[in-house]
């Protein structure tokens, strides 16, 4: 399932991180490719994204992508003796937590969201905000992110087809946002320790979406990195054999 998308992926990806510009979820996903596959392609790709970006982090103005950034960082660490890369993510995490913090507080309201914040926003800041979880363990953060998922269902959810209405982007980052909860609340010691909501099923959702992103996402080359990622994710979610 999806493995031929993620081999169209992955080309339309080499292309676009070697010409430029990049994204954090272009290169997290050809970084995740590499680790599995070995492929001198992605490895190629991804050591000069990594290069490029690096002295441009810490002037890059959205905190959000910022701290994707540093997310994608420490995935890259994770498969490089480069001591460079976790030095720097520990160098500019407390300014970008800071910095992503600011930016929720002016619009955030307890059970509504951000006021006046699209959908994609809803769900870009809430993929921040997991990141941010995973990069520090806070729980706020990764409760937060829930909770703004919730209330982009609330702006744009077609409970019908159970996507979100005519935006692939944001459908691809909620399938992201879903197989990272969904794994959240897997854990036991997650569940027990968070505030999480009791009907949720975002294993299905995850499905669901994916299901109906697999129909038209060659119509969407300029978000392959978004989709990408997303079955990255539901690979993390449901490992599937080699």
């Amino acid at each position: 399932m999806h493995d031929a998308a993620l081999e169209w992926i992955a080309s339309t990806l080499v292309d676009a991180v070697e010409q430029g510009p990049r994204s954090p979820a272009a290169v997290t996903v050809l970084l995740r490719l590499y680790a599995d596959t070995g492929r001198e392609a992605y490895r190629s790709a991804t050591e000069r994204a990594l290069t490029d970006i690096l002295p441009q982090v810490a002037s890059i103005r959205d905190a959000r992508e910022r701290l994707e950034w540093l997310g994608t960082l420490a995935d890259a660490s994770a498969i490089s003796d480069d001591d460079q890369l976790p030095q720097l993510v520990q160098q500019l995490l407390p300014a970008t937590i800071d910095d992503l913090e600011t930016f929720v507080r002016a619009s955030y309201e307890p059970g509504e969201g951000l006021l006046g914040a699209s959908l994609a926003d809803h769900v870009r800041t809430a993929s921040a905000l997991l990141t941010a979880f995973e990069l520090t363990g806070r729980l706020p953060y990764s409760m937060l992110a829930e909770e703004l998922l919730i209330a982009a269902r609330r702006q744009g959810w077609d409970a019908e087809r159970r996507v979100f209405a005519d935006d692939f982007s944001a459908n691809c980052v909620a399938a992201q946002l879903a197989c990272r909860l969904a794994v959240l609340h897997r854990d036991p010691d997650y569940a027990a320790a968070a505030v999480v909501a009791p009907d949720a099923d975002y294993e299905r959702d995850a499905r669901i979406a994916l299901d109906a992103l697999d129909a038209v996402y060659r119509d969407h080359p300029d978000a392959a990195a978004a989709y990408g990622l997303a079955l990255i994710n539901w690979f993390t979610l449901n490992p599937h054999p080699n």
